[in-house]
């Protein structure tokens, strides 16, 4: 159960205004775990479930927002947005080592748009943050722990079409 808010605000012709938030309560309703003790379970009694969902965050945030300025012929955008992202299991049996305590990422990106073409260069996760976005946990294969980081910060340019 949860719930998410999404709002986009015009405040004056140049300038747009967005931001979103979700809100997550998600809880397993059952949790047959077959390995044999002494495994790792989320559920060692049988009777209570200990863990929580994987890649399920109670919070997420984004906020941001874009100029837009007229050029002549063309126009120059200008904007960015932050999004966070609340602390969250990457396994199913919630092991540790294979979680993500949360995280903000910053993007930001300048546009010039002609008739049919634009240019737009980007710098995606500006403060270069460190986070993970997937974990894998191989009990059966040595205990192995294995977890994926999202990109670094990366730039971009992009010469566009429109037609």
């Amino acid at each position: 159960q949860g719930f998410e808010f999404d709002v986009n605000v015009r405040p004056a012709t140049p300038v747009t205004l967005f931001a979103s938030v979700g809100y997550l309560d998600a809880d397993y309703k059952e949790f047959n775990d077959g390995r044999r003790a002494p495994a790792f379970s989320c559920n060692p009694t049988g009777n209570a479930i200990t863990c929580r969902p994987a890649f399920a965050p109670p919070l997420t945030l984004r906020v941001g927002g874009e100029y837009r300025i007229p050029v002549g012929e063309a126009s120059l955008t200008l904007g960015g947005d932050a999004r966070f992202v609340d602390k969250h299991f990457l396994s199913v049996d919630n092991r540790p080592g294979l979680t993500e305590d949360g995280y903000w990422l910053g993007n930001l990106y300048a546009q010039v748009d002609f008739d049919k073409f634009y240019l737009r260069g980007a710098v995606r996760n500006v403060g270069n943050t460190l986070y993970k976005t997937d974990g894998q946990e191989f009990s059966s294969v040595g205990n192995i722990q294995t977890v994926y980081y999202g990109d670094p910060r990366t730039w971009n340019v992009t010469l566009g079409v429109r037609f």
